[in-house]
């Protein structure tokens, strides 16, 4: 996590929040060299705070909240696929999530989209487990307070997405009707005890806040261009073909014609391809849109490559030794590109203090 230095202008933002934190004891505003920067909300934040406290300020330490959160992910879709089929099939997509070039990029740089994954993925994934098991409510609680974490990461997605993915999941399983198991005044007591605090606090000391924090921020991000982050409705889908190397090379012979067969029928593969592309779709339906925030959707697609790779995983072995060296020649290139995108221009830009 400290190869590299920081890079601007979003790590060296996250980074200065945090230490102005450390240094002023106003955990509540967040600062940036003394001037008011209110766009997210402040938990990672708060948790790089505690890191620099711990380990010091420097571009480990500043990290190394993004990297456990990666970790957090590739911990849950090992035991969503070892739910869902096996332990193999866990295994499988938690390699696929930790060496896919996206990921592996993103859970080294200081943005706030890598513990956003992490506490989106977990609502959702408790939601559902409590929906397949009737007598454990207190998996609903759990999957409110993650939206809460997630709501303090990056706003209001971070509890609509979970719901909204849930709610069209039932609706495609045709088990509409326990929609309103989802409502629950405990869940929602424990939302608003973990946001309203910072919300309240901050609004008392900026007057505009809530105006700002959520219209601004939110409606008028998503549905203007006032931020100069539009780009085309397809931006995302170069994104995700890039970001599935090098296992993409793999994920071509692995398919086959009667795919659809076996990876539509069931509750949970309707549950990854709502997963996908409700926040596919929304993100490409925005006016605002950068190459991050497409993260959430990369654990549902190491789902569908570990279900793959788990039925025909005997494929590779049967390759003629030319065949094999070729994919093998094909790999290295890719590892040496996922390399040169960590260490090489254009993703480093010089540091800079204007």
């Amino acid at each position: 996590l400290g190869v590299l230095p920081e890079m601007e202008p979003d790590e060296a933002r996250y980074s200065l929040i945090p230490s102005a934190m450390n240094e002023t004891g106003n955990y509540v505003t967040p600062h940036i060299k003394n001037t008011i920067y209110l766009e997210k909300p402040p938990l990672v934040y708060w948790m790089t705070s505690i890191s620099f406290r711990i380990f010091g300020e420097n571009d480990f330490s500043a990290r190394l909240v993004t990297g456990l959160c990666a970790w957090g992910c590739i911990w849950l879709v090992f035991l969503i696929g070892r739910h869902f089929r096996d332990e193999k099939t866990g295994l499988y997509a938690a390699a696929v999530l930790t060496i896919s070039v996206f990921p592996f990029i993103l859970g080294r740089i200081n943005i706030l989209d890598m513990p956003l994954t992490l506490f989106l993925c977990l609502a959702i994934w408790l939601g559902y487990l409590y929906l397949q098991q009737d007598h454990k409510k207190h998996l609903l609680y759990l999957s409110y307070f993650c939206c809460a974490l997630a709501f303090l990461t990056k706003g209001v997605i971070g509890v609509v997405f979970p719901f909204a993915i849930l709610v069209f999941w039932l609706v495609w399983a045709r088990r509409w009707r326990q929609i309103v198991r989802l409502v629950s005044p405990v869940g929602m007591l424990i939302f608003v005890a973990v946001v309203s605090p910072w919300l309240y606090l901050a609004q008392r000391e900026n007057q505009d806040f809530l105006w700002f924090f959520f219209v601004r921020e939110h409606f008028l991000r998503f549905t203007t261009k006032m931020h100069g982050k539009t780009e085309p409705f397809y931006y995302f889908v170069p994104i995700l073909v890039v970001g599935m190397f090098p296992w993409l090379i793999y994920l071509v012979r692995a398919w086959q014609q009667n795919l659809k067969t076996y990876l539509f029928q069931k509750d949970e593969n309707k549950l990854l391809m709502t997963w996908f592309l409700f926040i596919f779709i929304f993100y490409s339906a925005s006016s605002s849109k950068l190459a991050p925030y497409i993260a959430p959707v990369f654990l549902p697609i190491a789902l569908f490559a570990g279900n793959l790779f788990r039925y025909h995983d005997e494929s590779m072995s049967q390759l003629s030794g030319k065949r094999l060296l070729v994919q093998r020649l094909l790999l290295g290139v890719f590892v040496v590109i996922a390399m040169a995108a960590v260490f090489l221009p254009p993703f480093l830009k010089p540091y800079s203090d204007a």
